[in-house]
């Protein structure tokens, strides 16, 4: 199935923010990464499809503005988004920051990294008594469930785009 990318006009079938090409030009232009350039377009898209999807649940709750309709497939196209500058965003496009984050994490997918691994929770869990004197206190702890990767490159791509993590905002 062919991949089909947000043009700006809040399409009900989009599956990516970007295409294979531009994909390709924006690698070609950071550093021509093998992994990238080595893989074939299947895979690619593929992994821009996953990188959307991923980008649209991670921010999805931290994504300024509002979506431009209500039967868009994705989250951007959004109006009422204005960068750090003042300057509004344009509604009718998928911003560059959004574009290029879905480059990079593609390219980490095609990489081998686990965007959402499956976890056990079990796996992470840790007992400790402690004991002095006649007194004993047992304590177990499920470890850190955290497992999913963070990538601090895309975040800084999707600054004026999103919330800070903890923030609240007004209607």
């Amino acid at each position: 199935m062919a991949i089909v990318v947000e043009t700006g006009a809040g399409l009900s079938n989009a599956d990516s923010y970007l295409s294979v090409d531009d994909a390709d030009t924006y690698h070609t232009a950071h550093g021509a990464p093998t992994t990238w350039s080595d893989s074939t377009d299947p895979e690619k898209e593929a992994a821009l499809r996953q990188a959307t999807a991923y980008l649209d649940n991670r921010y999805g709750p931290r994504w300024v503005g509002s979506r431009i309709n209500s039967t868009m497939a994705l989250a951007w196209p959004r109006r009422y988004v204005t960068d750090r500058d003042g300057y509004t965003v344009d509604a009718a496009a998928v911003p560059r920051g959004v574009k290029n984050a879905t480059a990079y994490i593609a390219l980490k997918i095609r990489e081998g990294d686990t965007l959402v691994p499956d976890v056990d929770p079990g796996a992470n869990a840790v007992a400790e008594t402690v004991t002095v004197g006649a007194i004993s206190i047992s304590s177990s702890y499920s470890g850190d469930p955290g497992t999913s990767p963070l990538y601090p490159q895309a975040e800084m791509m999707l600054r004026d785009l999103i919330q800070a993590a903890g923030s609240v905002a007004r209607a």
